[in-house]
This record gives structure tokens, sequence and C-alpha cells, in this order.
């Protein structure tokens, strides 16, 4: 799901075994010591013990609403600053990065590499950041295994708590059940999104209180998406007797949205 003001997403899944890795061969965390005192052992932590390992340092955490494994709010923060970084420079830098984080002695060879491990501009993105917000509590070869991780998984579900959750298989008795309904769709990563959060207070005083309000993840609903016109987020989506009434794609103030319910619901 793209936002509206062009798309900082990254398609993900969820396999927690991976076990590709870069040779690390320095301590490179960005002031050149391990604290070997925190995890001596972690290079050698099993797939779950991994796991449990950045739930416990809070860069991973288990959504509540959906009982997924998911990157915390917290992790975000550093994160998504190295994405939008890593995933816009040239081949060229990304190659060179490489070579600099884990102390290769050319592009060439950083370059052969990647190659052969396909590794993306995601996991460097991931191996930075835990680099960075763990204080180099792990060697490079742990954290090179927590970002083959992190790199495959997604932020919790950007629908605000607020709203009911809803999803591809459960969008339609929720419509059909409410006379009015208007669902809110909302993406990861989705600067917008977050600008109209925090207008949500005010959204929800626009509304009637005859039409029921729910949420969408724009990331994971792709039938619902592809169905009733939504191509970027955030968007809303206006439902009048189980029927489809009116798209609307970008940010939406709260004029905006009354003067849309208006002309929708008269």
């Amino acid at each position: 799901m793209d936002d509206h003001d062009e798309p900082d997403t990254v398609d993900t899944t969820e396999e927690l075994d991976s076990t590709d890795e870069l040779d690390t061969t320095d301590d490179t965390d960005g002031t050149g010591e391990w604290d070997s005192d925190r995890d001596g052992s972690a290079a050698d932590l099993t797939p779950e013990e991994l796991l449990e390992t950045l739930l416990d340092e809070e860069v991973l955490t288990i959504d509540d609403r959906t009982g997924t494994v998911t990157t915390t709010a917290g992790f975000e923060d550093t994160y998504s600053v190295y994405l939008d970084t890593y995933l816009s420079v040239p081949r060229e830098e990304f190659v060179a990065s490489v070579a600099e984080t884990f102390a290769l002695d050319s592009a060439e060879l950083a370059a052969g590499r990647i190659e052969d491990l396909a590794v993306t501009r995601e996991q460097l993105a991931a191996y930075l950041s835990l680099r960075s917000v763990l204080e180099g509590g792990y060697d490079p070869e742990t954290l090179t295994r927590m970002a083959v991780v992190v790199a495959d998984l997604e932020p919790e579900t950007p629908v605000p708590d607020r709203l009911e959750l809803l999803e591809d298989e459960t969008f339609g008795p929720f419509v059909r059940t409410h006379d009015r309904a208007i669902l809110t769709v909302w993406a990861r990563r989705c600067a917008p999104c977050e600008a109209m959060k925090d207008d949500l207070d005010a959204v929800l005083d626009t509304v009637p209180e005859e039409a029921a309000v729910a949420g969408i993840d724009g990331d994971r609903a792709r039938e619902f998406c592809s169905t009733h016109d939504v191509d970027a987020a955030p968007a809303i989506v206006y439902f009048e007797n189980g029927h489809h009434r009116r798209t609307t794609v970008g940010r939406s103030t709260p004029p905006d949205i009354a003067a849309a319910i208006e002309d929708v619901y008269g």
C-alpha cells in the first residue's frame, strides 16, 4: 500500500529461521567496542532464542490485535530513517555502504557478497538500526542474523486503536450490518497517515451517530483496496446500505470529511 505522498513501505514476509549472512569479522558497532558481558553466547542462539532476544530488547513485539510478530514503534523510529536512506540511494552507494559497514576490502568484494547472499537494502538498514539501538550489545554475526529477521517483518497494524480493525474477510459483514459505514484505510511508514491520526478526534466528531466507522490495514487488505479504488493511503471509503458510494484518497481534513458525509448521505 502506497501513501499518498509516494510509497515508502516494504514488502515483507515472516520467515524467522533464515540464516544467510554476510561474513562479519570486525566489531563495527559504531564505538569499536562490543560488550561481551551482555550476551557472549548470542551468536549461538537458535532461531527461537534469537526471536525471544529481539522481543526482550523491545525491537519486536506481538501485536495484540493481530497476534503477529512486528517491529515496535520505538525501533521503527530509527529503522524508518535508515530505510528512507537506503531504499533510495544509487546502487553504487549501497554497495559502498555494505563494504564500509562490514569492513570488506573493496566495493567489488561487497558487490559479490551482495549477489551471492542476496543481501537487501532492508537488511542493511535493519543491521545499522540494530547496531544503533542496541549500542554495542551484540557481536556483528548476531546483529546480522537479527537483521535478516527484522527485515522480513512489518510494523504493527497502522489502524488506530480506537477503530475496529477489519480485513478482507470481515469488511463485508460490517458494511452490510450498518446502514451507513465509513471505512478508513491506513498504511505503515506513511507520513500522511500519521498526520491524519493526529486529527482523529476531530474526524470522529464529524461522523453522525448513525454511521459506523472502522479501519482497514491497507498493506494487508489487498482485495478490499483493489475493489474499492484504493491505490494509496490514507483513504476513506463510504458505504450506504451495503453499497460502495465513494472513495477519497489522500489525507482528508475534518472539514473535508464533513463535506463528503453531507454529499454522500445528505
